[in-house]
């Protein structure tokens, strides 16, 4: 039932009172304050944005978040130096930058896995987004402590469309990229590569 402006429950043996005089009003205090209006400058990546809209018309979420991490010039890790976004120093840290234990555990798991899988002879790692390769050179590491499972250990593959952050796993892991003649996919990657280094070039012209 409502009381005094409020709503009123007896449960328990208790009553409880909810005021709600005041419900559905604005606040005093935020009628106050102004509302800031003023729009910041935009940036090289949202005039780039602007642009593209304006000439193509609108553009997907999916688009938008690909642009924006990896527009060859302004995106977040395709940027000269962006392997270094990670890190105590970086913009933000994960896991496997601040110990190596976590690539210690997530190798013994792996292990285990495969015993548990019957050992297979032939088995893969693949990483999405590995950033500078911190987690995939912690868990080699550890997993070498079972020269089986290492010899079992066929191919490892860093997916990262970044070229950037691509050079800094090669030179974590102290490797260099797999040449196979005989994949369909390497023309075009090979043409997306071309088409990224043209549009930089474009950029840093600028």
């Amino acid at each position: 039932r409502t009381c005094c402006g409020g709503i009123s429950e007896e449960a328990g043996g208790h009553t409880v009172e909810i005021d709600t005089r005041g419900l559905g009003k604005p606040s005093a205090v935020a009628a106050e304050v102004p509302l800031k209006t003023k729009a910041s400058p935009a940036t090289p990546l949202a005039t780039a944005l602007a642009s593209q809209i304006k000439s193509r018309g609108p553009i997907t979420a999916h688009e938008y978040m690909r642009q924006c991490l990896l527009h060859p010039c302004h995106g977040y890790y395709a940027r000269d130096g962006a392997e270094r976004a990670f890190g105590m120093e970086g913009d933000f840290v994960t896991a496997p930058e601040l110990c190596q234990l976590f690539g210690d555990l997530i190798g013994v798991w792996l292990v285990s896995e495969w015993h548990a899988l019957g050992k297979p002879s032939q088995i893969r790692l693949v990483e999405i987004g590995p950033g500078r390769g911190t987690l995939m050179n912690d868990v080699l590491r550890a997993t070498s402590a079972w020269p089986e499972f290492r010899r079992a250990l066929g191919e490892v593959h860093l997916v990262e469309p970044s070229p950037s952050l691509r050079i800094a796993q090669q030179r974590t892991l102290a490797v260099e990229p797999r040449e196979n003649e005989n994949d369909d996919d390497d023309d075009e990657r090979a043409a997306a590569a071309a088409a990224a280094a043209a549009e930089k070039k474009k950029c840093d012209e600028k």
